[in-house]
């Protein structure tokens, strides 16, 4: 099966507490309901992960700045909204 795949130059995803993750040069599926994230590409933005059991925190510059939970068996952060710009 194949899918159409698009690079994004600037894609910022708006996090449930407002704070936003800019992320640059990105391949996004579109025909996909979940998209994922190589953490790694966080290191330089200064934004880290505390992961535990079931829940993890999101950290820019050692703040926290919101709360996730493992779903079905991957850890997902809620969004307000995804602003791509091409």
């Amino acid at each position: 099966m194949s899918s159409h795949v698009e690079v994004i130059e600037t894609c910022n995803l708006v996090l449930s507490s407002d704070f936003i993750l800019c992320l640059e040069k990105v391949f996004c599926v579109p025909s996909f309901d979940k998209n994922l994230i190589f953490i790694l590409r966080f290191v330089h933005l200064g934004v880290s992960f505390n992961f535990m059991e079931y829940i993890f925190t999101l950290l820019n510059k050692s703040k926290v700045v919101g709360f996730y939970e493992l779903y079905g068996g991957v850890y997902s952060i809620k969004l307000q909204i995804t602003l791509i710009i091409t």
